[in-house]
């Protein structure tokens, strides 16, 4: 392999790490604007389901 091969594949990683960061944090942001303003309650407690489960959050 050729060092711009060795370039090319890191610079392809690197962008498709921070595209995957980006859709996380907005799948983040999405989950907790609609655990606050979701109409219904049930809306509202999926919600913050969802969004405990992407945050790994347990309660004790």
């Amino acid at each position: 392999m050729t060092t711009a091969t060795i370039l090319n594949a890191i610079e392809q990683g690197s962008q498709a790490a921070t595209a995957v960061s980006l859709l996380y944090t907005a799948i983040v942001a999405v989950s907790a604007l609609t655990a606050i303003m979701a109409p219904t309650e049930v809306r509202r407690q999926a919600a913050r389901e969802v969004l405990t489960l992407l945050l790994r959050r347990r309660d004790h």
